[in-house]
């Protein structure tokens, strides 16, 4: 089923780890809810290999419109409901799967009016739902001190206050409303990237799409809301394409799972829950090299699957687990970089001292070259060569050639000489030099 259901997407959109997915919970059967629809590629692949039923939802209302021809086929086996998955068990309890895919569409890309690429013009939008606040606004309302928060806190941007900085200089000039307006402004704050790097304006670009849709706050509320919609032996499965949305799935589904670790053995013991979920897989499952072949995107996927056990959902009064969450990931993400900043500046410092090093050689080797050449000036004085010509010439009874001995080459005649004729003038010029 695995095969056919990947078969059907050959000539369609594949998405990122599907067949991953597919075969670490196969078989399937029952009802699955895809949390974001997006070109439909996981809802398709559930439903060919054996799913019953799939509840799509998209907070996107053009993605439906796109996936109106092809839906048809799966007639009473697929719903498709406008909504965010954080409100999932609001439209479908007692689930055997939940799937969702945190990367954004290709379409959504791929489309210049929608705000979301720095490679194509169009409006500084990015709105996944196409309400609400869009990223002009952001850019061009925010304070430099909560633009230069949310590219450091959302897309790890470790030039954050120096774009932010750039951002808040050239609104001032006129506003900043198109996408590559702000992609060079970005552009001009950091390096030029290297072969095989992203473009400069990638991380920039992603925290401001995760401020306008409020992705970490969804991504929370998505994983407690298919806690509560899973029942018992339900699988979760959750597609992450960067650091930060990796660390809060893992960091979730550890603590629900009871994997979270022991505290000090000096603080009281802490009695632990029943879990709520079971671990899958050890470690998260990435992309092969075939499929990164086939599909670039997939190189930094990451899917994560766990069980859902019997345990009752927790609470999570005031949003505790989410502060937490946040807390923890937000510290794990300052310490990485604290060892960046310390492995770059040892770094630095060893290439100053090789620096050091060598400017003191070039200063020595200066050095003696200054000597050399007062040893060749004074050695190649023109009256000490005329002394040594003059020695030479007498010790040697050697005597000045005179204009008289040569002649063009073309007046000189080169009869065919004999062997014997050769060793005349060769005796003759050791004797005494040539008449």
């Amino acid at each position: 089923m695995v095969d056919i259901a990947l078969k059907g997407h050959r000539n369609s959109h594949i998405p990122v780890l599907l067949a991953p997915l597919l075969k670490s919970v196969a078989p399937l059967f029952g009802r699955w809810l895809d949390g974001t629809f997006g070109a439909g590629g996981y809802s398709r692949g559930l439903l060919d290999a054996g799913v019953d039923h799939v509840t799509a939802i998209d907070r996107d209302p053009l993605t439906f419109e796109m996936a109106r021809d092809w839906s048809m086929q799966y007639q009473g086996r697929l719903t498709m409901v406008e909504a965010v998955f954080s409100q999932m068990d609001a439209h479908a309890k007692d689930l055997d799967g939940v799937v969702l895919d945190l990367g954004v569409s290709s379409m959504q890309i791929d489309a210049a009016e929608r705000g979301f690429s720095f490679m194509q013009d169009g409006p500084l939008d990015m709105r996944m739902s196409q309400s609400g606040q869009s990223a002009e606004d952001i850019v061009n309302t925010s304070s430099q001190t909560e633009l230069a928060d949310i590219l450091f806190y959302y897309g790890e941007e470790r030039a954050s206050r120096r774009i932010a900085k750039a951002i808040v200089a050239a609104r001032l000039m006129a506003p900043i409303t198109r996408t590559l307006q702000l992609a060079d402004i970005v552009q001009s704050c950091l390096p030029r990237p290297k072969p095989g790097q992203s473009h400069p304006a990638t991380r920039s670009f992603q925290a401001l799409r995760i401020a306008v849709n409020d992705e970490y706050g969804e991504l929370f509320a998505g994983l407690l809301a298919a806690e509560r919609a899973l029942k018992p032996g339900g699988i979760l499965a959750v597609v992450s394409f960067h650091s930060i949305e990796d660390r809060m799935v893992k960091r979730f589904i550890q603590s629900r799972a009871g994997k979270l670790g022991s505290g000090s053995r000096y603080a009281p013991e802490i009695i632990q829950p029943e879990p709520q979920f079971q671990l899958l897989t050890r470690k998260a499952i990435a992309a092969d090299t075939t499929e990164v072949a086939q599909n670039p995107r997939a190189r930094s996927a990451l899917l994560r699957i766990a069980r859902r056990t019997a345990t009752a959902p927790a609470t999570d009064r005031g949003g505790y687990l989410m502060r937490s969450l946040f807390y923890i990931t937000s510290a794990l993400g300052l310490i990485a970089l604290a060892f960046w900043a310390y492995h770059e500046n040892f770094l630095t410092q060893r290439m100053l001292t090789k620096t050091e090093q060598l400017q003191t050689e070039i200063g020595q080797s200066r050095a003696k070259l200054r000597v050399l050449r007062a040893e060749w000036a004074y050695l190649n004085r023109p009256e000490r060569l005329r002394d040594l010509a003059a020695l030479n010439f007498d010790r040697l009874h050697l005597f000045p050639l005179a204009s008289s001995h040569f002649g063009r080459a073309d007046q000189v005649a080169y009869p065919r000489l004999e062997e014997r004729d050769l060793v005349q003038p060769v005796a003759a010029s050791v004797r005494g030099g040539i008449e």
